[in-house]
C-alpha cells in the first residue's frame, strides 16, 4: 500500500538530516508523495531546497499567522514561487494559539 502525506514539516529544526529522513520514509515506508509545508520564511527556503532533491516531494510555502509581519510576507512568498510550488499554506487564522 502507498501513502501520501499532505502536510509535513521535516526540517533541520527537528532532524539532523531531513533528506535522509524523508528518503527513508519514501523508500521504506511506502510514502509515495510528501507535501512539505513551510511555516516561516526560513522553513519555506529550506523546503524549496529539500524538494529539489526528490520528485516525490512537493513544496507548499507559507508563513504561520503567529509569525506574519504583513505585506512583506506576501512579497517574500511571491519572490520564491517557482513552477514547483503547488500551494501556499499556513496563512489562515489559527485559533489554536491565543496570539492568533
Amino acid at each position: 500500500m502507498k501513502y501520501i502525506d499532505i502536510h509535513t514539516h521535516p526540517f533541520k529544526e527537528y532532524y539532523e538530516d531531513p533528506f535522509e529522513i524523508v528518503e527513508n520514509w519514501h523508500m521504506h515506508g511506502n510514502m509515495e508523495k510528501l507535501f512539505i509545508c513551510g511555516t516561516s520564511r526560513e522553513d519555506s527556503i529550506e523546503l524549496m531546497q529539500l524538494c529539489q532533491r526528490g520528485k516525490y516531494m512537493h513544496p507548499i510555502i507559507g508563513i504561520h499567522p503567529t509569525l506574519a509581519i504583513g505585506k512583506e510576507d506576501g512579497n517574500f512568498l511571491e519572490k520564491i514561487i517557482d513552477e514547483t510550488v503547488i500551494g501556499i499554506g499556513e496563512i489562515g487564522l489559527d485559533y489554536h494559539y491565543d496570539d492568533s
